[in-house]
C-alpha cells in the first residue's frame, strides 16, 4: 500500500516492556507523535516540550527509542550539526502477542500504552456512527475481511473486546494474518475517514505540529468524603445533570483498596465512561492516577473528570489536588476540592445519638477541614430546622468552605453544585497538613471486603429479596455503628439493581429493568466493617450462602478478597 495513513505493526515483547514500565519513555514517544508527525522537530525543541534535560533525551531516543523516529534534515549551525527528526512510522499502532493470545498495546499517538484489555483502542472514543462508517470505508477498500474464524472471536474475547466489533479489532486481526505473510502495512484509513485523526488535525492537536494551538485544560473535580456519604451518587448526577440539561461531556474515575468496585460498575451502569484505581489510594498511585485522567482524555476528550477516592484517604489537598494542579496546569483545570458529609450522622453527633464510628472519628473530621465546597446529603431525611443546624455547625468548623445541603432523592441544590463544576474557579487551599499516621489506627480497625459471583437462579430470582437478605443478615450480626458501608449489585443484560447500607440506614440506589432475574447475572459485594478480616469474609459468605436455597438459586464464586488496608506512603506531599 503506498498510501499508509494508519499502520499496524507488531513490537517485540521486550521493547514493549521497556517502554510501558517507563514514564519518560511514554511521554517522550507521545510528543513526538503528536507534535513531530506533521513538521520534523529538533531534538532541542522536544526536550524543550517534555521540560526534560536534553542530554536525557538524547539517550532515551538513541538507546531505547531508536526504532520510533527517522532524521529528517540536518543543518549545520556554527560547525554543530542539528538534525530535525519525526516518527519513523507516524500513524501506527503497535501490538504485541503475550501468553494466553493476550494483546498489547502501544499506541503513542492516542497516548495508550498496555494491555488491550485495559487501556482499550484509540476508536473506544468514537461514536457508534463514526466507527459503523470507517467500518463501511474499510470494506469498500477491502482492507479488512469482516468474516472472523471462531478462534479470532476467542481471541478478541480474551482481550475484553465484543460486538459489535470496531475497525480497528478488525484491523488487529488482519494484522496478525498479514504479519505472518511479512506484511508491512496491513490497514490504510485515509484522515478524512478516520474520526480518531480527524478530531486531532482539525482541532490543532498535531496539524499544526509544535505552532498548533493547545487544548483547553480539562476540568477536573476531586469529590471527597466518608464511606457511605453518597458520593459516587452525587457524580453520577451531577454526570447525568451536566450531560442532559449544559450537553457536556463527563468521565469517572473511582478508587478501592480491593480489587473490585461496586462503583465501577453502577457507573458503567450509568452510562459513563470510568476509570479505576484499585489496591490503592489516589495518592499512593499518582502516577496511575494522572495515567487514567489523560487515557479518558485521549479516548473521548470529556468536558469534566470526577474522581472520588476512597472514603478513608486523607491528606488529599497535600497528596493529590496540590500535586494536579502544580505539576499539571496545561492538561487539568481543577475545581475546588469538595467533601461530601452524610447529613444524617452529621445530626446524630450533634444530637448526642452517636459520638463516634466505632473509634473512626478522626478521618472524617479531618476530611471536613481539608475542604473548600462541602456538600451536606442526605437532606430529605431531615426536618428544615435540623438541615440548618448541621449546615450552621460546618460554617462554624470550617468557616472558609461553602456549604450546600443536597439531597440525591431530590436533587435538591444540584443545579449550584453543578455551577460550580462548570465555572472557572478554582481549588486554591493549602494543606491542612497532618501527618498520615495519626489515622493509621482507625484504618486498621475496618476490615475491607470484596467479592464477585455468579447468581444462576432455578426460575425468577427477587432481586429485592435477595439485597435485602444479604443487608439484612450483615445488620443483625454487627452493631450500627460498625457497618460503616456496605454496597451491592447485581446485574444482567436485562436488569440490574445497586444497594447500599450505612449503619443502620439501607438505601436502593438504582434499579434496572424487572426487579426479577431469569438468567445468570454478576453480583458484586463491597463491605467496609468494623471487623476482623476472617470474621467478616464469613459473614458476608453466609449472608449470601443462607439465602440461596429459600431464594432458589445457585453461586459460583469468581474472586474475593477481605483485608485490613496497609498504612500507605503518598507518591508527593506538598506542603505550604
Amino acid at each position: 500500500m503506498s498510501d499508509c495513513r494508519m499502520e499496524i505493526a507488531y513490537i517485540d515483547p521486550d521493547t514493549y516492556t521497556a517502554i510501558v514500565n517507563h514514564d519518560m519513555r511514554r511521554s517522550i514517544l507521545n510528543a513526538l507523535f503528536t507534535y513531530a508527525s506533521q513538521r520534523p522537530v529538533t531534538k532541542a525543541e522536544l526536550a524543550e516540550l517534555l521540560d526534560i534535560k536534553y542530554q536525557q533525551l538524547v539517550y532515551q531516543l538513541g538507546h531505547h527509542l531508536q526504532d520510533f523516529w527517522i532524521v529528517e534534515e540536518e543543518e549545520k549551525v556554527r560547525g554543530a550539526r542539528r538534525e530535525f527528526i519525526s516518527p519513523s512510522r507516524p500513524k501506527a499502532i503497535y501490538i504485541t502477542l503475550g501468553k494466553g493470545g493476550r494483546l498489547f498495546v502501544v499506541d503513542p499517538l492516542a497516548d495508550r500504552y498496555g494491555p488491550v484489555d485495559e487501556v482499550g483502542l484509540r476508536c473506544d472514543g468514537c461514536e457508534a456512527s463514526e466507527f459503523e462508517a470507517c467500518l463501511q470505508h474499510l470494506i469498500g477498500i477491502g482492507a479488512v475481511d469482516m468474516e472472523l474464524e471462531e478462534g479470532e472471536k476467542s481471541l478478541l474475547a480474551i482481550n475484553g473486546r465484543r460486538p459489535p466489533y470496531r475497525p480497528l479489532d478488525h484491523g488487529i486481526i488482519s494484522a496478525l494474518r498479514g504479519m505472518s505473510r511479512g506484511d508491512r502495512c496491513v490497514i490504510e484509513i485515509p484522515c478524512q475517514d478516520c474520526a480518531f485523526m480527524v478530531k486531532h488535525l482539525i482541532q490543532g492537536q498535531i496539524g499544526d505540529g509544535m505552532d498548533g494551538d493547545a487544548a483547553e485544560p480539562t476540568r477536573f473535580l476531586v469529590l471527597g468524603g466518608f464511606l457511605g456519604a453518597g458520593k459516587t451518587t452525587l457524580a453520577i448526577n451531577l454526570a447525568r445533570t451536566m450531560r442532559d440539561k449544559f450537553d457536556r461531556s463527563v468521565a469517572i474515575i473511582t478508587n478501592d483498596q480491593g480489587d473490585v468496585l461496586v462503583d465501577t460498575e453502577f457507573t458503567k451502569e450509568a452510562g459513563f465512561d470510568v476509570k479505576e484505581i484499585l489496591g490503592g489510594c489516589f495518592c499512593a498511585k499518582f502516577s496511575d492516577f494522572v495515567k487514567s485522567a489523560r487515557t479518558l482524555v485521549s479516548a473521548g476528550r470529556p468536558d469534566v473528570i470526577i474522581a472520588e477516592p476512597i472514603g478513608t484517604s486523607t491528606n488529599l489537598l497535600a497528596s493529590v489536588i496540590t500535586p494536579l494542579r502544580t505539576m499539571y496546569p496545561d492538561e487539568f483545570q481543577v475545581a475546588p476540592f469538595t467533601i461530601v458529609v452524610d447529613g444524617t450522622h452529621a445530626m446524630d453527633i450533634i444530637e448526642g445519638g452517636r459520638s463516634s464510628d466505632a473509634g473512626v472519628e478522626l478521618i472524617p473530621a479531618h476530611q471536613v477541614k481539608e475542604a473548600e465546597y462541602i456538600i451536606v446529603s442526605k437532606c430529605d431525611r431531615l426536618r428544615p430546622e435540623q438541615v440548618d443546624r448541621v449546615t450552621n455547625a460546618l460554617r462554624e468548623l470550617v468557616p472558609d468552605a461553602k456549604v450546600i445541603p443536597y439531597s440525591s432523592q431530590k436533587m435538591l441544590n444540584i443545579d449550584p453544585i453543578v455551577s460550580m463544576v462548570l465555572s472557572d474557579e478554582v481549588s486554591v487551599k493549602g494543606s491542612v497538613g497532618d501527618e498520615n499516621a495519626l489515622f493509621a489506627s482507625e484504618k486498621a480497625k475496618l476490615g475491607w471486603y470484596s467479592s464477585t459471583w455468579t447468581v444462576t437462579p432455578e426460575a425468577r430470582l427477587d432481586l429485592h429479596r435477595l439485597t435485602v437478605g444479604i443487608m439484612k443478615h450483615v445488620s443483625t450480626t454487627y452493631p450500627p455503628e460498625s457497618i460503616t458501608h456496605v454496597k451491592v449489585s447485581l446485574s444482567s443484560d436485562d436488569v440490574a439493581i445497586k444497594m447500599s447500607l450505612v449503619y443502620d440506614s439501607l438505601q436502593l440506589d438504582g434499579l434496572r429493568g424487572s426487579r426479577f432475574l431469569e438468567g445468570e447475572a454478576t453480583l458484586v459485594l463491597n463491605a467496609r466493617v468494623v471487623s476482623p478480616p476472617s470474621q467478616l469474609r464469613e459473614v458476608m459468605r453466609e449472608s449470601l450462602e443462607s439465602l440461596s436455597e429459600p431464594l432458589g438459586f445457585m453461586l459460583q464464586g469468581r474472586s474475593e478478597s477481605c483485608f485490613t488496608p496497609k498504612p500507605e506512603a503518598p507518591s508527593y506531599f506538598f506542603e505550604d
